[in-house]
């Protein structure tokens, strides 16, 4: 375990970053000590006969010269200490084991040497004694006499290494009369242990400068007797200062400590910071590590299960963070973000700190967490003082009537709040973006707005936020936009609104892009706009070549549709999710993986009695002749196939390696590598985790109508957010979110959705391709929300769908096919084998994200592919 600075009170005297045994640094554990008892009952043995001594006896030069002493070094102790001889003393050390540094260090201060004797000792050039100068300086008060008592807190304090830190002991005195408080030292001396000295100090060092609290004592003898050493600094630093100690038995505290404890050995650094200010915080934040053991399989997608070291780096890494986010959410909505997944939740917590010098802005307090308002904070305290008043007061109706106004005005502070924890972490992003993207009037309209208790005024506020758009997103063109690019680009009636309040950089430019190009064409609609860019004409002219109709390509239709009833059915929903971990273990992304990182992997499985084992599988052709066999990769347990049951185990395993194994965090200067395993990680860790929850919660079957159509691609505030609706990596704050404008801006790609009633519920980009030199319809990525996955009428539909859009194309009999790879259809009963085919058309310079090799790719008809294909007719 790491060892760090101590931040108490004193910043003057903050302890060196450095592993030592000595006191003032992170003392050893008591576990860890208990490994050597005769040692430490030797040292104590030792320190005690110290106390005893008024001075050396004599006999000892002889025990000085079989310890290793030369003559000279005797005579100048001799000298220096007045002592011709030391016998007990030195048998004393001797027995106890000591060495020849303890001797040196231990022998001037037992045999009581003058300021003078002790600084020419210091002079003799021996190692070890560079802290003994702290002592020096203090060894006199202010009349130059030393103080006895010093002198016996120093025989305590000393180790075995000759180190100790005397500020520690000088910070006792009273800073006015330099007086030791005695105190101290009684308690040190009962409740002596070396390892245990540097707490008891400290916390006297914070007493009333007259006596000891009695209430610190108590802490300092459950500290003592408990087993959460490792967290003594915060506490001291917390303790300290905390005004209310005497109202608080810390039992809560105390208790969530033991809790925690028991995590030790499963995390590398169970270190509190003293970033907390209080005890109420420290309960705070120990409260919420405690919560977020107990919502491990709510809190990332990326897993059933994540380890403790996970939950730790998240809420306890960065306490400082931690407690903002919280500060600004309040306690339960925090929590309740843990549904957004671990890593939203990480990215989020760290943007609020970014985006905040230390403290939240009172006016968004008010709207989203008012208890941790100052008004609310006045109003509690307007209250308890007038309360405490009201005994003595000589008009008690006015007081009462101040304390119930208080109180009123302190429940309309609630009332009048935010109350959905969605809305509050959607408001606390919007608001934080908006300070640091806008200016100062900006800031003021939002603050104007966001208070909201109705639809309607939501809707208003996000109207407000609407025309914020163009600078949040950084385009080029901010001020007064144009009337029709903001017709066109209003976001203010979408759900997603906030997602573009989180954009990354890359989403940023594609959109500005986008922009720029419709300000180009102010006269043109949308679609008139981007056939204008070459690529696009490029495109249609390639699509007039096959005898394809590009406009029915390029737009949609309410027409154009296909319906059909089905029935959500769990068991399919089960069997799917194995079928679908399997086909990731056997897709490309994982074949680049390197060996030796998937044969570590297959180790961590094999602990837990799982194997991936290679078999020879049947494939079946069309009409379900045999067509060969291939080699594919399974899972098993125990030698049997793998079931449904064992899959959340299996997540688990994976998911610790991701989060342990440095190779799933860092960067790699092979791109194909980063892709991989980033991609891959991505479909273990998110979606087959989403399959098997839904699986599991899917506990009644419903019938629906499903509906399928092409996309209005047109429809820039629908379109932009497809990956959105269907919760993948394309959505515009994820991963992938930069290819969102691109598909929009370029149309040799368009889109085919899934719908259940008003509800989008998945789609699938598609494109045209020249394969075996005929122009053929491709089905880039079935993407579905878990509980609609692997239903063959859904999958039917959409097929049925693809064959009418064919037709409409002007090519009923045009070839369909299905990219190879994280379809959410079952696909089993489908062909699939190696093309070799080009894309039909051009995306100049503009690149988009295919999913057959999740990769960005600049499309042109030098391009030529080699993939495998699902052929569907």
């Amino acid at each position: 375990m790491k060892v760090e600075s101590i931040n108490c009170s004193y910043n003057k005297y903050k302890l060196p970053n450095k592993k030592h045994n000595s006191v003032g640094f992170r003392a050893a554990s008591p576990k860890l000590f208990q490994q050597k008892p005769n040692f430490a009952s030797r040292i104590k043995a030792f320190i005690n006969s110290l106390f005893k001594k008024e001075q050396a006896v004599k006999g000892g030069k002889a025990k000085l010269q079989e310890i290793g002493f030369d003559t000279e070094e005797i005579r100048i102790l001799a000298k220096r200490t007045n002592v011709s001889d030391a016998s007990d003393f030195i048998k004393k050390a001797i027995d106890a084991g000591c060495s020849k540094s303890l001797i040196y260090n231990y022998f001037p201060i037992a045999t009581g040497l003058t300021i003078k004797d002790f600084s020419d000792f210091l002079g003799l050039g021996f190692t070890d004694f560079g802290k003994l100068n702290d002592l020096a300086e203090q060894l006199y008060d202010d009349d130059k006499n030393y103080d006895k008592r010093f002198i016996e807190a120093a025989k305590e304090i000393y180790k075995e290494t000759g180190e100790f830190n005397s500020h520690l002991v000088f910070s006792c005195r009273h800073p006015d009369t330099k007086e030791y408080l005695p105190e101290i030292f009684e308690f040190i001396k009962a409740n002596l242990n070396e390892n245990d000295l540097y707490r008891y100090l400290e916390f006297a060092r914070n007493s009333a400068l007259d006596k000891i609290l009695p209430e610190k004592v108590e802490i300092c003898k459950y500290i003592y007797n408990s087993d959460i050493w490792n967290q003594i600094s915060p506490i001291m630093a917390i303790i300290a200062d905390c005004d209310e100690i005497k109202k608080d038995d810390c039992k809560e505290l105390f208790e969530l400590f033991e809790k925690i404890d028991a995590y030790d050995e499963e995390v590398d650094d169970p270190w509190l910071n003293s970033c907390v200010k209080n005890v109420d915080e420290l309960k705070t934040i120990l409260r919420i590590f405690d919560t977020a053991l107990k919502k491990k399989e709510i809190l990332r997608e990326a897993q059933c299960e994540i380890t403790t070291q996970d939950i730790y780096d998240l809420i306890m890494g960065n306490q400082q963070r931690t407690m903002f986010a919280v500060n600004t959410l309040g306690e339960k909505s925090f929590i309740d973000s843990f549904k957004h997944k671990y890593d939203y939740v990480e990215d989020y917590m760290q943007f609020f700190a970014d985006s905040n010098n230390k403290t939240v802005d009172e006016d968004l307090l008010r709207v989203i967490n008012p208890e941790n308002s100052s008004l609310y904070k006045e109003l509690e305290s307007k209250i308890k003082a007038l309360k405490k008043s009201l005994a003595d007061s000589p008009d008690k109706q006015k007081t009462i009537k101040a304390i119930n106004n208080a109180a009123y005005q302190k429940n309309k502070l609630i009332k009048d709040s935010i109350k959905d924890p969605k809305d509050k972490l959607e408001l606390a992003i919007m608001y934080f973006t908006v300070k640091d993207s806008c200016n100062e009037a900006a800031l003021e309209k939002i603050k104007q707005y966001m208070n909201y208790k109705t639809d309607e005024e939501k809707a208003k506020f996000y109207e407000v936020c609407n025309e914020l758009i163009f600078d949040v997103l950084e385009t080029d063109l901010v001020h007064d936009p144009h009337p029709n690019i903001k017709r066109l680009l209003d976001f203010s009636k979408s759900k997603y609104l906030p997602a573009l309040f989180n954009c990354d950089a890359e989403f940023k430019e594609n959109f500005d892009l986008m922009v720029s190009r419709l300000y180009d064409h102010l006269d043109k609609n949308v679609l008139n706009c981007f056939n204008s860019l070459p690529q696009n004409i490029e495109t249609k002219a390639a699509f007039a070549k096959l005898g394809l109709h590009y406009s029915k390509w390029v737009k949609s239709s309410k027409y154009s549709f296909v319906e059909t009833e089905v029935k959500l059915d769990t068991e399919n929903m089960k069997q799917h999710a194995l079928t679908n971990f399997e086909k990731d273990i056997n897709d490309d992304l994982y074949k680049l993986i390197p060996d030796e990182e998937k044969q570590k992997i297959a180790k961590a499985l094999k602990s837990s009695g799982f194997d991936i084992k290679e078999i020879e599988q049947t494939v079946f052709g069309e009409g379900g002749w045999f067509d060969g066999t291939k080699k594919v990769l399974k899972l098993y347990k125990n030698d049997k196939p793998a079931v449904f049951e064992d899959l959340k185990e299996i997540l688990n395993i994976f998911n610790t390696e991701f989060n342990t194994n440095p190779f799933w965090t860092r960067e790699y200067s092979d791109e194909s590598i980063n892709n991989a395993k980033e991609n891959f990680k991505t479909h273990i860790s998110k979606l087959r985790y989403n399959e098997v929850k839904n699986a599991l919660t899917n506990k009644k079957d419903r019938t629906t109508r499903i509906r399928v159509e092409k996309t209005n691609m047109n429809n820039i505030p629908h379109a932009l957010f497809l990956g959105n609706h269907a919760s993948c990596c394309t959505a515009v704050d994820s991963f992938n979110g930069w290819s969102a404008p691109a598909y929009i801006m370029n149309k040799l790609i368009s889109s085919i959705e899934v719908k259940d009633g008003d509800n989008f519920i998945g789609n699938t980009m598609c494109y045209i391709a020249l394969i075996d030199n005929k122009p053929a319809l491709v089905l880039d990525n079935i993407e579905l929300k878990p509980q609609y996955q692997y239903n063959d009428k859904i999958r039917d539909a959409i097929f049925e769908y693809a064959k009418k859009l064919c037709a409409e194309l002007g090519k009923p009999q045009m070839a369909i096919y299905l990219g190879p790879n994280r379809h959410k259809v079952n696909l089993d009963e489908f062909p699939i084998e190696n093309k070799h085919f080009t894309i039909v058309g051009s995306t100049g310079d503009d690149k988009i994200y295919l999913d057959y090799d999740a990769e960005a790719h600049q499309i042109s008809k030098d391009l030529t592919i080699d993939s495998p294909m699902y052929k569907i007719r």
